[in-house]
């Protein structure tokens, strides 16, 4: 089965501008299907948008909020039922512990009603970047012309490249670092 290592790379990108591109694999229908999500999924992991950082990071902090919320409105139900030897719980819990009981209601209301409001703002933002992905795979655009003039511009740093069809994903891949890390060097005005 093909890798993203051996991939063709134009043709990883004229099966983005386009999906009917994806019977040029040259494999049976469903064959083709799974090679290309494989071929994706792999990039994915490689390459991840800034988007999709911002995406997980979201997540992270819906995710992270919400079980904190949560262990707050336990520890209050539990409270409510079993008002004593609590200080140990607040400690392995790290909540800080206050002896007088209506304090330490007071306490995780107000922190259940914190994490509730962060929920919500959490839960807008990543929908909002959800949207912002969804707009941004809506409109599609790559150019087979710019990725030429990517190609091109790599044998002007003076990577052997004479057939642009037969590079693949994972020889751009490691041209495009060696090069950035030169440009970085001359930038930096270092040598190595």
């Amino acid at each position: 089965m093909m890798e993203y290592d051996t991939f063709p790379f134009k043709l990883f990108y004229k099966i983005l501008q386009d999906d009917s591109n994806i019977e040029k694999i040259g494999r049976s229908s469903g064959e083709n299907e799974k090679i290309w999500e494989k071929i994706k999924s792999e990039y994915r992991q490689r390459h991840p948008s800034i988007k999709e950082k911002k995406l997980l990071s979201a997540y992270k902090k819906v995710l992270t909020e919400s079980i904190r919320t949560n262990r707050d409105i336990t520890l209050l139900r539990y409270l409510l039922t079993e008002p004593e030897n609590l200080e140990q719980l607040y400690k392995e819990l790290k909540i800080p512990f206050n002896q007088n009981e209506v304090e330490r209601l007071k306490y995780l209301e107000v922190e259940i009603d914190k994490g509730k409001q962060k929920l919500e703002i959490f839960n807008a933002q990543l929908k909002q970047i959800e949207e912002e992905i969804e707009e941004e795979s809506e409109e599609g655009g790559i150019d087979i012309v710019k990725i030429n003039e990517a190609i091109a511009s790599l044998t002007l740093v003076g990577f052997p490249i004479n057939d642009f069809e037969t590079l693949t994903c994972g020889q751009y891949d490691a041209y495009s670092k060696v090069a950035q890390r030169k440009a970085s060097q001359q930038k930096n005005g270092t040598k190595r």
